[in-house]
């Protein structure tokens, strides 16, 4: 009787200690949709733990809206110290005794803009559902599960905080289940932020993303994809100088919302045909050697995106055809 009692009064206790999941209100969709304003419009801070192949980081991130413009910074706690700085379009990186640092349009992976997309169109290519509610920095996450519809792109597994939307867990899955990223709040508070605490005093050397984006739209288009998966659509298209070959570098970017892969193409002066491959957890890498009359060109893909999707698209790229203006019609 003493031992049926302390097992009633012991699974009482449990029941108090562990929240009770409600029903699901809103559709998944609705959620996403939820936490994608959540991130670029709530005022937040917190410690967040960065997880793939490569290893574990550990970072700070605050996050605010000043005059409806959004202001973020990431402190990286491992390592040599190191910061990236958000304010609007304007990216800078700053490493202790060094100064301010510029940062490459894109380069900065600001949490607010990780999860950006239009969620209603990720339908065709996810399946987009619930999982159980789980505790997470001491809040309620909501799971929601987005499993992929064809073998061309990865899974997500998101948690969202019930009393905010924000994201407070994500992972990324491969065709087998296995964790190739993990994203993790460990601690978060929502609430008003000093502007100085986002953005510390100082002269810093931003670029500013919006007006790099502009001018590289200006430039022509040189190449084509031969395919890619269904759902990725060109996002972006620039033109660089190779900091190796000194060469022209023409980079696009494609994008389902989610999943994202760059191609670059450059000449090569080896005139060597080759192709090499490498995945390192979720990033595949492909370069490929090709000839197109008497010129060699190199290609690379490089995404989070399987292996075989890469070598794919890689050996799809060929010169766009540009019909010549003194040509005769087709008889």
């Amino acid at each position: 009787m003493v031992l049926h009692a302390r097992k009633l009064i012991g699974l009482l206790v449990l029941s108090w200690a562990l929240p009770v999941a409600a029903a699901p209100q809103g559709s998944p969709v609705e959620w996403l949709d939820r936490m994608s304003t959540a991130f670029r419009s709530e005022n937040y801070q917190g410690f967040f733990i960065y997880e793939n192949l490569g290893g574990l980081l550990t970072l700070k991130v605050m996050h605010g809206v000043v005059d409806g413009q959004e202001k973020e910074r990431l402190v990286y706690l491992d390592g040599p110290y190191r910061e990236m700085i958000r304010d609007g379009q304007k990216i800078a990186y700053i490493r202790q005794g060094q100064g301010g640092v510029t940062l490459k349009p894109g380069y900065l992976a600001a949490l607010s803009g990780r999860f950006k997309t239009d969620f209603q169109k990720l339908g065709g290519f996810y399946q987009l559902r619930f999982g159980g509610d789980v505790r997470i920095a001491n809040r309620i996450g909501r799971h929601v599960e987005l499993l992929p519809r064809d073998k061309h792109r990865y899974g997500y597994h998101l948690w969202l905080d019930h009393d905010s939307g924000l994201l407070l867990k994500s992972e990324m899955h491969g065709d087998k289940g296995a964790v190739l990223e993990r994203f993790q709040f460990v601690d978060l508070s929502v609430g008003n932020l000093p502007d100085g605490d986002v953005i510390p005093p100082g002269q810093h050397a931003w670029i500013d993303r919006s007006a790099v984006a502009a001018h590289s739209e200006e430039s022509p288009l040189t190449w084509e994809m031969g395919w890619v998966p269904d759902g990725f659509n060109k996002t972006g298209y620039r033109k660089t100088v190779s900091p190796v070959s000194q060469k022209p570098v023409d980079s696009l970017l494609y994008s389902d919302g989610l999943a994202a892969f760059s191609v670059f193409v450059e000449e090569d002066m080896t005139r060597v045909l080759s192709q090499s491959s490498e995945q390192s957890g979720a990033t595949a890498a492909v370069s490929r050697v090709f000839r197109n009359g008497d010129a060699y060109y190199n290609v690379t893909v490089v995404g989070e995106i399987p292996l075989g999707t890469a070598e794919r698209i890689a050996v799809s790229v060929k010169p766009r055809q540009v019909e010549s203006p003194f040509q005769a019609p087709a008889q």
